[in-house]
C-alpha cells in the first residue's frame, strides 16, 4: 500500500474480501452479534489486515485461526499493542503471525483496557515480520 491512503477506496476493495458474519458468540461473555468481520487469509493477508485497521484509527481484536494455530492481535486507536500466537506473547507473536497465509480471522470490539505487550511503531512490526519471513524462506531454499 502506497501513502496517502485513500481510505474509502480501500473500504470498497476490503468490502469485496469481507464477510460479516450473522451471529458471533463472544466467547468470553457468551453475548451475541457483536458486529466484526470475518474474512479468509488467502483473500486478505495478516499484514493488508492490520494495515486497514490501523491506518483507519480503529479499536478491535483480531482473532485468527489457522491450522499452525490461533492468534490474537489489539489495536487500540490505531496502535498494535498486543498479540498472542500459541505460547508466544508480544512482537514474537505478532511475527509468527505474519507468516500465516492461510486460514480465517473475525474481528471484534477490544477493550480499551488491554494489557500492552507491544510499544514498536505499525510500520516498523511490519518491515521486521516481512525481513524475518524473508530470511526464512531463504533458509528453507
Amino acid at each position: 500500500m502506497s501513502k496517502p491512503i485513500d481510505q474509502e477506496m480501500l473500504f470498497l476493495k476490503l468490502r469485496k474480501f469481507v464477510v460479516r458474519p450473522e451471529t458471533r458468540e463472544d466467547s468470553a461473555t457468551g453475548s451475541g452479534p457483536e458486529g466484526g468481520v470475518a474474512g479468509s487469509l488467502s483473500d486478505m493477508s495478516f499484514a493488508d489486515l492490520i494495515q486497514m485497521v490501523t491506518a483507519s484509527g480503529k479499536t478491535m481484536s483480531i482473532a485468527l485461526t489457522t491450522k499452525e494455530g490461533r492468534g490474537e492481535v489489539v489495536v487500540l486507536n490505531g496502535d498494535v499493542v498486543h498479540a498472542t500466537a500459541g505460547d508466544k506473547e508480544g512482537e514474537a507473536a505478532f511475527y509468527q503471525m505474519m507468516r500465516w497465509q492461510e486460514g480465517t480471522f473475525v474481528t471484534s470490539r477490544a477493550a480499551n483496557n488491554a494489557c500492552r505487550t507491544i510499544n514498536a511503531p505499525v510500520m516498523s512490526l511490519l518491515m521486521e515480520g516481512a525481513r524475518l519471513a524473508d530470511e526464512s524462506d531463504a533458509a528453507k531454499h
